[in-house]
C-alpha cells in the first residue's frame, strides 16, 4: 500500500482520483486507489492509498504518485518486493521509538541506510514527530519529509504512542495505512504483518493508559481493551497453527509502552486492569510462546534477560539467550526528540542486562528460523562519522524449539 498526503489547493482537488506509476525500468504500469478528506489542523488535506498488486518477486521497482487529471507528480521512488521464498528470507527490521521532527538523531542514519536498502522493514513504536498535530498540523507534514527518503524505500510500520493523543487520535489514524494480514482490514491500532520467517504483531498499549481520561484528552472505552485482546488471541492462535508456526516459528510483538523498565513496571500491561486483573498481555504472550516483545516509551535502550511474571528464566548461566525459558523484552525509545534522553536508576532490577541512555536505532537481522541478531547502534553525534552507527550492544537470540513448548 502506498500513502501519501495532498493538500487543498485554490482550486477544488476532491475527486481527482489518485494513481501510481510503477515499473522496473519505466512507469509502465498503474494502480488507482481512492483519497479521503480530513482536517489536519484547519486545512482539509487529503489522505492518498493506492494498493499494488501482482508484483514480481524480489524486484526493484520505480514508482511516482499523482494524478492523471491534473498531471501532477511525485518525483520518482524504488522500493524492492518481497522474495518469493519468505521461509528462505532473512529481513533486516529497524526498530526505534519516541523520534520527533526536533533533536530527531536517528533520521539521517535511517536515510543513509535506507538508500542502500540495507533494511527491510522500519517499525516506529509509538510517539511519533512531537507532534503529529502541532503547528496545525505542519510539524507533522514537515516531519513525514524529514522521513521521506527512508519511508519511501522501506515499508513503514507504527505503533500508536501517547503524543499521538490529540483530537482522540485523529492525526494517526488518517496518515497511516496498515493492514491486517489476518483480515485484510486497515486497522491502525493492532494489526499483523509478516517478513520471512518472523510473524510480528502490533498492538496499542494505549488502551490501558486512556480509558479512564476525561475532558479534553482522549478516553477509550474499556470495551476497545477487551476487543483488541480478543484479536490478539485470535491472531497468536492463527500464528500458532502448526503450519503457519512451521513457515514463522519467530513471533514478535510490539507495543508503545514497554511491560518492563528500570524507572518501573507497567503492571497495567502486564496483569490488566486494576482491581478485575482482566486482559493483562504478559500471560497470553507466554502461553502462545511469543519469542520478543518490543516497548518503548522511556527515552533509553534496553535489553532484558528473557523475564516472565518478574523472574528470570535464561536458557543457560553462561549464555541467557540460548533456548531461553521465557519471552525477552527489548526497550527502544532512544530515536531522539526534544525531551531528550532519559537516566536509569543506580540500582536496576536483576531481570535488567543492558542499559544504554543514549540515542540509537535497535537491528534485528532474522537470520533464520532458530537464530536473531540484535544489535544496538549508537546515533549520538551525526558530525563524527567514527562512532555514528556505531554498534553498542549486540546479542544472538537462539531458539531451537518455538511456542509455548519451548519454556519447558
Amino acid at each position: 500500500m502506498i500513502t501519501w498526503i495532498t493538500f487543498e489547493m485554490s482550486t477544488n482537488t476532491d475527486g481527482l482520483t489518485p494513481i501510481v506509476q510503477y515499473g522496473q525500468s519505466e512507469l509502465n504500469h498503474k494502480s488507482f486507489g481512492y483519497a479521503t478528506a480530513w482536517m489536519n489542523g484547519n486545512r482539509t488535506s487529503f489522505v492518498n492509498r493506492v494498493m499494488l498488486n501482482h508484483l514480481k518477486p524480489d524486484v526493484i521497482y520505480l514508482y511516482r504518485c499523482g494524478n492523471e487529471q491534473n498531471q501532477i507528480w511525485s518525483k520518482t521512488f524504488k522500493f524492492r518486493s518481497k522474495p518469493e521464498n519468505e521461509e528462505e528470507w532473512s529481513p533486516k527490521i529497524a526498530l526505534f521509538g519516541d523520534m520527533g521532527l526536533v533533536n530527531g538523531r536517528s533520521i539521517p542514519y535511517l536515510n543513509e541506510r535506507s538508500k542502500n536498502m540495507e533494511y527491510d522493514v522500519i517499525f516506529h513504536s509509538g510517539d511519533i514527530a512531537y507532534n503529529l498535530h502541532e503547528l496545525n498540523g505542519k510539524l507533522g507534514d514537515e516531519f513525514m519529509r524529514k522521513m521521506e527518503p527512508a519511508i519511501s524505500t522501506i515499508p513503514y510500520q507504527t505503533a500508536v504512542g501517547n503524543h499521538e493523543w490529540f483530537q482522540n487520535f485523529t492525526h494517526y489514524t488518517n496518515r497511516y495505512t496498515m493492514t491486517d494480514s489476518l483480515t485484510g482490514d486497515q486497522n491502525n491500532y493492532y494489526y499483523s504483518f509478516n517478513v520471512g520467517p518472523v510473524h510480528f504483531i502490533s498492538i496499542s498499549s494505549e488502551f490501558y493508559f486512556w480509558y479512564l481520561n476525561q475532558g479534553e484528552f482522549p478516553s477509550h472505552d474499556i470495551e476497545n481493551i477487551k476487543i483488541q485482546y480478543d484479536w490478539l488471541k485470535r491472531d497468536l492462535i492463527e500464528a500458532n497453527r502448526p503450519e503457519n508456526r512451521r513457515k514463522r516459528p519467530w513471533i514478535i510483538v510490539a507495543a508503545h509502552r514497554a511491560m518492563y523498565c528500570s524507572p518501573w513496571m507497567w503492571t497495567i500491561l502486564r496483569k490488566g486492569i486494576p482491581i478485575v486483573y482482566r486482559w493483562g498481555l504478559e500471560d497470553i504472550l507466554y502461553e502462545y510462546g511469543v519469542d520478543m516483545y518490543i516497548g518503548a516509551h522511556e527515552h533509553t535502550y534496553e535489553r532484558l534477560f528473557p523475564i516472565y511474571n518478574r523472574r528470570v528464566y535464561n536458557g543457560s548461566l553462561d549464555n541467557p539467550y540460548r533456548n531461553p525459558k521465557a519471552p525477552v523484552h527489548f526497550l527502544v525509545g532512544s530515536g531522539g526528540c526534544r525531551e531528550l534522553v532519559d537516566p536509569f536508576i543506580n540500582h536496576p532490577a536483576p531481570w535488567s542486562a543492558k542499559r544504554i541512555s543514549d540515542y540509537g536505532i535497535t537491528e534485528l537481522h532474522v537470520m533464520n528460523k532458530t537464530h536473531i541478531r540484535i544489535q544496538q547502534r549508537s546515533t549520538h553525534n551525526v558530525t563524527d562519522l567514527q562512532t555514528y552507527g556505531k554498534i553498542v550492544d549486540s546479542i544472538l537470540l537462539v531458539k531451537e524449539r518455538h511456542g509455548k513448548e519451548a519454556w519447558f
